[in-house]
């Protein structure tokens, strides 16, 4: 499935490209970087730290319409880049945030990590992340039962992504409705399920 999710990530050829948690150290880099420049794209990584190496931080620019003019650590799992686009004279500033959670530290940690992007992009720049927080933290508490509709509906948003990604088949499955979801088959046997509590509940967000 890496090869289909490395080609999902500029299908539509876009200028600037950031992908998280990535794992590896430079000299896995080296491979994806190569990849990335075969694809007219100039990359920048950031490494995760710890035992394996993961949570790293990789941002692409495309060489066709932007330049990427300078590149830096704004702060942990925070990664910079100035770009210039074809045609503009100024110079834009995006800022990837993984934001760090889990522990009173963490939180403060966090708000280092928001606070040096805002600083760091300044006016007219662009903050994103996987923050890895909410609003409110009663959306992660309070419970949720998926019905069968909610599937039904996540399913008709995501098939075409999923299969892109995947390249398998999506089985839905409804014995009850506290029990429904769905399942894709991966083209290497690989099955990932979509339910309530399951590792892939993240695709069905964008349906609520």
């Amino acid at each position: 499935p890496l090869r289909r999710q490395r080609q999902m990530c500029i299908r539509d050829r876009p200028d600037v490209v950031f992908l998280c948690e990535v794992l590896g150290d430079m000299a896995s880099f080296r491979l994806l970087r190569g990849w990335l420049r075969g694809h007219g794209y100039a990359a920048r990584f950031l490494p995760g730290r710890g035992e394996g190496r993961r949570d790293g931080i990789v941002a692409a620019v495309r060489r066709q319409s932007a330049r990427l003019s300078a590149w830096c650590q704004v702060a942990e799992r925070t990664l910079g880049v100035a770009v210039r686009h074809r045609g503009e004279a100024d110079v834009r500033r995006y800022v990837m945030i993984h934001g760090l959670s889990g522990s009173a530290d963490c939180e403060r940690q966090f708000c280092t990590q928001l606070n040096r992007a805002k600083n760091w992009a300044g006016d007219g720049g662009v903050v994103l992340g996987d923050l890895n927080h909410v609003v409110c933290r009663l959306w992660r508490s309070l419970p949720r039962t998926l019905s069968a509709s909610d599937l039904t509906r996540a399913l008709r948003l995501y098939e075409a992504r999923i299969r892109a990604v995947y390249g398998g088949g999506l089985v839905y499955e409804a014995r009850r409705p506290y029990e429904a979801r769905i399942r894709i088959r991966g083209s290497y046997g690989h099955v990932y399920e979509a339910r309530k509590g399951g590792d892939a509940a993240p695709l069905l967000r964008g349906s609520y």
